[in-house]
């Protein structure tokens, strides 16, 4: 009986190991196509795309320019493949991030860029008919339309960073056994040549613009940038952007003490980044926070330098992730109760490290009546722009002494955003821990389920249109001009 146990447990495992061995997705890139077609890559709508462009490392359409980078399990580009006979590999994908970087450069010397870098989350990839591929090029499409309207000449150009965080070809719920096997791979992509790619792209914006160490004084605010830097990760994608980054964030808050005294402004890595139901243990998060809230002098307002928004009924990172955390940390050390808290949750899902909550009103604000929530014409589009300018700067008119503003009693005031959206912040007249001072770049907002809805809701038109409008304050933060207010809806270019 014990043998015949034995032998079925055998089977039994060798047909479950089986399954997953022929359920394995390629452990190659995707994206291997050096030439870039030359015809337009994707139609109306945008799910449907040429052949030819299905394995291209860059997509072009008449509207933006998709690059991809990818990374394998290990954090690594892809090898070079061998060649065949003498000739060349046709596989390309080795080359990925120095093609990628030179078409930068080839399209600056066309036109200012604006440049959106997606880092994608779990049970994602490169393909061409990936759902976060596609809602990204419908992401970028949005911001071609926005760029138009405001009659601008920059190209947006977006940059899908690409991984395996799907790693079987099986839907769930088997597909979310592999939960701690993907964080781990996305944690090597985090300290792999992803870290290139994040410094190839700094140093690319900092030439363009003229503000590498030296090249302008520490004050100067340039009324054009030629490169503007938005990086974005959600999920896992999430947790290997801000390792990637978390070091230099660090050293951005620390830094900036001036010969007078004064303090500098938070100094930016990009122009703004953002995390969206962040997958990883507050513990990583902890020293950021601290250093961005023992800078006590933030004598004036300054957007985001970093933003991560939770959603609270994203029950991945609310339930799922504490979960696995308190099996897999057991035998972990941890000092203090606060310590354990920070290692079994995510940042979002920690009250102590929360700056914000975004939540839906009743009512759009005045300055954005007839703003549309899902606008379908230019003209709809330019409306929106120029609701969307006129609130940003309401609010930037409402700053006493370029500080936040307070209430009678010391609050910090809400900033209401077009599409009845209201951002609160936390602090009061004292600052206990989880008060910051309002004045501080560095945001974790929990939100609500109209806005993101659960863990991968993260295409809503109303988290779209916040996005956007977060992005315009930043800039605007540097190239507001006053002429600029005269010209509905034309936007600083």
């Amino acid at each position: 009986m014990q043998t015949l146990f034995r032998l079925a447990l055998s089977v039994f495992i060798s047909l479950l190991v089986a399954f997953f061995l022929a359920s394995c997705m390629p452990r190659a890139a995707y994206r291997t196509q050096e030439a870039a077609p030359l015809e337009p890559c994707v139609a109306q709508p945008v799910t449907i795309v040429a052949e030819s462009c299905r394995k291209a490392i860059t997509e072009r359409t008449d509207a933006y320019d998709l690059h991809f980078v990818e990374f394998d399990d290990q954090g690594w580009t892809y090898p070079k493949g061998a060649s065949v006979n003498g000739q060349e590999p046709v596989d390309k994908s080795s080359e990925q991030l120095r093609l990628v970087m030179e078409r930068l450069n080839d399209t600056l010397k066309e036109k200012h860029v604006r440049i959106f870098v997606f880092f994608h989350g779990w049970k994602h990839n490169a393909s061409f008919n990936d759902p976060n591929v596609i809602g990204f090029r419908d992401f970028l499409n949005e911001a071609a339309l926005y760029e138009k309207a405001a009659q601008s000449d920059n190209r947006v150009v977006g940059i899908y960073v690409g991984w395996r965080g799907k790693s079987l070809d099986i839907d769930d719920p088997w597909l979310s056994a592999t939960f701690w096997e993907r964080k781990t791979a996305a944690q090597h992509v985090a300290v792999g040549s992803v870290r290139e790619l994040t410094a190839q792209l700094r140093a690319f914006q900092r030439h363009a613009n003229g503000t590498q160490p030296g090249a302008v004084q520490k004050y100067t605010k340039p009324t054009a940038q030629p490169v503007r830097i938005y990086m974005i990760g959600h999920s896992f994608g999430g947790l290997a952007l801000y390792a990637s980054v978390a070091q230099s964030l660090i050293y951005g808050f620390i830094s900036g003490d001036d010969i007078d005294g004064r303090r500098a402004p938070v100094e930016r890595l990009g122009d703004m980044i953002v995390l969206i139901n962040p997958a990883f243990e507050a513990t990583r998060y902890e020293p950021l926070d601290r250093v961005a809230r023992n800078r006590h002098d933030y004598n004036s307002y300054q957007s985001p330098v970093f933003v991560a928004i939770t959603s609270r009924t994203d029950e991945a990172t609310k339930t799922l992730f504490p979960l696995g955390r308190a099996l897999n940390s057991a035998f972990e050390t941890e000092l203090t109760a606060e310590e354990q808290r920070a290692n079994r949750n995510t940042p979002g899902n920690i009250d102590a490290y929360l700056t914000h909550q975004l939540d839906m009103a009743t009512s759009d604000p005045i300055e954005c009546f007839g703003w549309t929530a899902k606008p379908r014409t230019p003209e709809e589009v330019a409306t929106n722009i120029r609701l969307e300018y006129n609130n940003s700067q309401v609010f930037r008119a409402s700053l006493i002494a370029g500080l936040w503003p307070r209430d009678a009693d010391g609050k910090p005031m809400p900033r209401k955003f077009c599409g009845s959206m209201v951002l609160s912040p936390l602090g009061g007249p004292d600052t206990p821990y989880r008060n910051p001072d309002p004045n501080m770049p560095l945001w974790n907002i929990s939100t609500v389920d109209a806005i993101i809805k659960g863990h991968n809701g993260i295409n809503e038109p109303a988290f779209r249109s916040f996005l956007r409008q977060l992005f315009l304050d930043e800039y605007l933060d540097t190239d507001v001009r006053p002429a600029a207010r005269m010209s509905a809806p034309q936007l600083p270019r």
